[in-house]
């Protein structure tokens, strides 16, 4: 599957133990999504020395939409940044959805969030149920390139924090649609 050079989507459902490694090979995946799935990382593993490559010259690309929708995303930002030099890259991104369930998963967001400040349009955030918001940590990409924002939040009793948040967004935006 992952020597396929036409593949430009993938997405990956209920699968269990799966390596995230095998990812960071596939420069002409131009859209991942993860869901109820679990990876796993060696984070020792520099999947360029590692053989996980193929043996023709690896293709560069860029994702251009990412949706990771389980407690695993932490370790698909920690493979990027831990193998620089790998095919896929995540700094063109346009489209992005996540699940936030933790603050480790939360400070993964915001590391993408930093990395895409650039280039991303689409933003969905999935608050889970167990998890506080911090609205005052949570920096928005540029908004003059931002265009659609969603946030899913369960259980929201105190909105105070959040309109303020929404306040602090530059009235010289480009947003054509905020979701709550």
């Amino acid at each position: 599957m992952m020597h396929v050079p036409t593949l430009r989507s993938l997405e990956i459902y209920n699968i269990f133990e799966f390596p995230v490694g095998v990812l960071l090979t596939c420069g002409q995946v131009q859209e991942l999504y993860v869901d109820s799935s679990s990876v796993t990382l060696d984070v020792n593993t520099n999947i360029i020395d590692s053989g996980l490559l193929p043996l023709l010259p690896p293709q560069r690309g860029h994702l251009e939409g990412l949706g990771f929708f389980d407690l695993t995303f932490p370790l698909l930002v920690k493979a990027l940044k831990s193998n620089p030099s790998s095919p896929l890259s995540i700094t063109r991104l346009q489209k992005l959805k996540l699940s936030v369930f933790d603050r480790e998963s939360e400070n993964a967001v915001q590391e993408v969030l930093r990395l895409t400040a650039g280039s991303l349009k689409h933003l969905e955030i999935r608050f889970e149920p167990s998890f506080e918001v911090c609205w005052e940590t949570l920096n928005l990409p540029d908004p003059s390139i931002l265009r659609l924002l969603t946030f899913y939040i369960i259980d929201w009793e105190d909105n105070s924090s959040m309109i303020s948040f929404l306040e602090q967004i530059p009235k010289a935006n480009n947003l054509t649609s905020v979701v709550i």
